[in-house]
């Protein structure tokens, strides 16, 4: 099954994706070193090295229909909160099974006595 999001307002929407299904590459998820400014006990101030996760995002446009997302988009807190607010309708589809194609068959070549006259 997959999933549609339909935007229904005049600007463009970020939806972040913290969620653990979107916690790929693909997705783009990303574990970062950062640097920030620790302040102890005694008032100095030190750096400090940490590792932060950093979650992808999905963007729509104003009035943007994206298609064939996985239905786990839907737990994202903050697309249900759009959900629930308007901004955005949710489709669930499910995608036409393939009809297998018939083989081909071998074609009769025309024989010359026959095209001759």
């Amino acid at each position: 099954m997959t999933v549609t999001l339909i935007s229904h307002v005049p600007r463009m929407q970020v939806f972040n994706l913290d969620h653990p299904t979107f916690r790929t590459k693909e997705w783009g998820f990303q574990r970062k070193d950062m640097v920030v400014i620790e302040e102890s006990r005694d008032g100095r101030s030190a750096p400090k090295n940490i590792r932060k996760s950093i979650c992808g995002s999905l963007t729509l446009r104003a009035h943007e229909k994206r298609e064939d997302l996985p239905p786990q988009i839907v737990n994202v807190p903050e697309v249900k909160s759009a959900r629930d607010l308007g901004y955005v309708s949710i489709e669930k589809s499910v995608p036409p099974a393939k009809v297998p194609q018939p083989k081909n068959k071998p074609t009769s070549k025309k024989r010359r006595s026959d095209t001759e006259g």
